[in-house]
């Protein structure tokens, strides 16, 4: 499966459409970045497009398919979405939080050596090698964030659905979040959506 679209997307909660008529064609090559200010429903569209929410109006397609028809384990195969707010809820190492990324390929046997390999090209993808040791809790903001991309690539999707992935980053580990995700793009091949709401 390769493709994510939507159409005439919308939203509604009771009464009140929040987010309504949107169409969107993801094309592998450019890095599509959405542009907005806080509250234009921009996580809203983010998390349809990832299929965690289901919308009240439109479709939503991957590959062709709709994406209510495709199971969450298989769509998790395809899609990773990493979220704006990225809580880690308890002290892990970083590669323990990596391998998180596997959930979708893991049976009841646990890890396999194919899925060990996973995450180690995903940390050294994400250049966070180094950092596997260290609990989260002492990780920077960026190498936070680094880390984070690196879950998500361990289930090496196709899709990366990045919701404001440089919020609370200073002005240089913006810079280098953002050459990274390039550099991703152009070595995996992947199609990539960032929403930000500053330029």
């Amino acid at each position: 499966m390769s493709g994510l679209s939507c159409q005439a997307l919308g939203v509604t909660i009771g009464e009140t459409t929040i987010l309504s008529g949107v169409d969107l064609s993801l094309a592998s090559g450019p890095v599509t970045v959405v542009v907005g200010p806080n509250r234009a429903r921009k996580s809203t569209m983010l998390s349809c497009l990832a299929g965690l929410r289901r919308p009240t109006a439109g479709t939503v397609a991957l590959g062709g398919i709709a994406l209510a028809e495709i199971k969450a384990r298989e769509r998790a195969r395809h899609i990773a979405f990493l979220p704006q707010t990225s809580e880690i809820a308890w002290s892990v190492q970083a590669r323990t939080l990596v391998e998180l990324g596997r959930t979708p390929f893991t049976g009841a046997t646990g890890q396999t050596d194919a899925d060990r390999a996973a995450v180690n090209r995903a940390m050294d993808a994400a250049h966070v090698s180094s950092l596997q040791n260290r609990v989260v809790d002492t990780l920077s903001g960026g190498e936070r964030a680094r880390v984070l991309i690196a879950r998500a690539l361990a289930g090496r999707p196709r899709l990366l659905l990045l919701d404001e992935p440089a919020g609370g980053l200073n002005p240089t580990e913006t810079q280098a979040l953002m050459e990274l995700i390039v550099r991703l793009r152009d070595e995996r091949g992947l199609t990539i959506l960032v929403v930000e709401h500053d330029m």
